[in-house]
């Protein structure tokens, strides 16, 4: 149902139209298209902003992944350096050949019936 100061477009018979009645009728067809258009950019300035900041929370994910991996392949790196300074003396204590540092700090190959130390401990 319209309101007092608006036409009702189903209510209307078109032909009984004055001019001031189809003006009036223009005016609220005009201003309906533009309530609904704001609505329309609003809603989708909303889902931009949401898509912008999903995107944006993914790159700081990977970049975060990134540095994990890389603070992890810098350990992994000291920590090879530290037992090749080892004589062979130390590395035996520790149940290891010096052929096996790299699989032992890397944890891919070596040998599968090793018992695995506790990192603090090896630290």
């Amino acid at each position: 149902m319209a309101s007092d100061d608006e036409l009702g477009f189903t209510a209307l018979d078109w032909r009984e139209l004055t001019p001031q009645q189809w003006n009036e009728l223009r005016r609220n067809a005009i201003r309906r298209a533009e309530l609904l258009r704001q609505e329309s950019n609003r809603a989708l300035a909303r889902k931009l902003a949401g898509s912008v900041l999903n995107g944006a929370a993914r790159v700081l994910y990977a970049l975060s992944d990134a540095l994990a991996w890389l603070k992890a392949a810098a350990d992994q790196r000291t920590a090879v350096t530290r037992l090749q300074k080892l004589d062979d003396r130390p590395l035996k204590d520790i149940g290891m050949d010096r052929s096996e540092i790299e699989s032992v700090v890397r944890a891919h190959g070596g040998d599968k019936t090793r018992v695995r130390r506790d990192p603090q401990l090896a630290a």
